[in-house]
C-alpha cells in the first residue's frame, strides 16, 4: 500500500467515525430534551 494510499484509507475512517460521533450526540440530545 502507498503512502497516498494509506492517508486516504486513514480520512476515510477518520470521516465515517467523525459522523457516527456526531450522530450519537445528536442521539443524546434528542433523548435528554
Amino acid at each position: 500500500m502507498t503512502y497516498d494510499g494509506y492517508t486516504q484509507f486513514l480520512f476515510y475512517i477518520i470521516k465515517i467515525i467523525d459522523f457516527n460521533f456526531y450522530l450519537i450526540i445528536f442521539m443524546i440530545k434528542s433523548l435528554n430534551s
